[in-house]
C-alpha cells in the first residue's frame, strides 16, 4: 500500500533511529527524576566584611563596639538552608550528641543571628544563643522540613572567614549536609531598573542563551539538513560537513551551558530575599 511505503520511506533515514533513541533516553531520565526519593539537606552561603577585612583588624585609631566590647571586625554571613530531597526531614532525626549548629571561624565569635525568611512557620525553626565554651557556634532546632522547606539566616560575627559552616549529624544522612557553595548575586530588573542595569541583564542573557540556541540550530541542521545545504553553508569536505556542523553546534551549546551553570540560582526561589541580590 502507498501509505505503508511512504511511512517506511520516512523512517528509513538514519536520523530517525537516532532521534527515537534520544527520545527514549530523555523519557528514561524524566521517569527517573520523577520517581527518585532522596534525603538531602543542603545549604548555600554568602559573606562579606562590613568592617575590617580577612587579613587585618580595623585600622589603628578606629574602634567598634558590640554591647560595650571592642571587636576587631564585623563580618556578615548569610546561610540558606533547605530540604533539597524528596523525603521529609524531622527535627528528631538530629543526633543529640552532635546537634545541628551554625559555625563561623574559630578566630571569631558569633555576635547575633536573625531569621530573614522561612518557608513556613510550622517548621518552627529556632536558633539558640552561643554558649560560653563555644562562642563561634549557635545550635539550631526545628520541627520538620518537607521537600523545599527551609530558612534564610543572617549571622553577624568577628571571624576573618566569610564562609560559615553547618555541623551536626542527622539520621539518614551518613554523608552529612551538602554544601552547594557560595551564592552568586543576581540583579533584580524590577527593583533596580536603569539603563546600565537593564543592559547588564540583557547582556548576561545574551551570553547565556544565544550560544545555546545557535548551537542547537547547528546540531539540528547537521541532523536534518541535506548534504547539499550543508555544503552550500560550509566549505568543508562534503562527506565531513555533518560532523563539522555537529562539532560547532556542540561547542556553542557547551559555552551557553557553562554560563548557565555558573550563574544559576543555587537556592529555591521561595527562599530568595533582597539581601542575596
Amino acid at each position: 500500500m502507498a501509505w505503508i511505503e511512504s511511512t517506511l520511506s520516512f523512517l528509513s533515514p538514519g536520523w530517525v533511529g537516532s532521534l527515537i533513541g534520544l527520545a527514549g533516553l530523555l523519557a528514561a531520565l524524566i521517569a527517573y527524576l520523577c520517581s527518585r526519593k532522596r534525603t538531602s539537606l543542603s545549604f548555600a552561603y554568602l559573606g562579606e566584611h562590613l568592617l575590617g577585612s580577612d587579613s587585618a583588624s580595623l585600622p589603628q585609631g578606629i574602634s567598634v563596639q558590640y554591647h560595650g566590647v571592642d571587636i576587631p571586625r564585623l563580618t556578615r554571613s548569610i546561610i540558606v538552608l533547605w530540604n533539597n530531597g524528596e523525603n521529609t526531614i524531622l527535627g528528631s532525626d538530629v543526633v543529640e550528641a552532635d546537634q545541628l549548629r551554625f559555625c563561623v571561624g574559630s578566630d571569631g565569635e558569633l555576635l547575633s543571628t536573625s531569621i530573614l525568611k522561612a518557608t513556613r512557620s510550622v517548621n518552627d525553626f529556632k536558633i539558640k544563643s552561643p554558649s560560653a565554651h563555644a562562642p563561634n557556634e549557635a545550635v539550631v532546632d526545628f520541627n520538620y522540613f518537607d521537600s523545599g522547606d527551609g530558612v534564610v539566616v543572617e549571622i553577624l560575627h568577628t571571624s576573618k572567614s566569610r564562609q560559615p559552616d553547618i555541623k551536626g549529624t542527622l539520621r539518614g544522612l551518613p554523608n552529612g549536609l551538602k554544601s552547594v557553595g557560595r551564592m552568586t548575586r543576581m540583579p533584580s530588573p524590577v527593583k533596580r531598573a536603569g539603563p546600565s542595569r537593564v543592559f547588564a541583564i540583557i547582556a548576561s542573557n545574551i551570553t547565556t542563551w544565544v550560544p545555546i540556541f545557535v548551537g542547537a540550530a547547528f546540531i539540528l541542521s547537521a541532523v536534518f539538513a541535506s548534504p547539499e545545504t550543508l555544503n552550500a553553508v560550509l566549505t568543508f569536505n562534503l562527506e565531513q560537513s555533518n560532523n563539522a556542523v555537529m562539532l560547532m553546534g556542540g561547542i556553542y551549546v557547551l559555552m551557553g551551558v557553562i554560563s548557565l551553570y555558573m550563574f544559576r540560582r543555587k537556592h529555591p526561589k521561595t527562599l530568595h530575599v533582597e539581601a542575596l541580590e
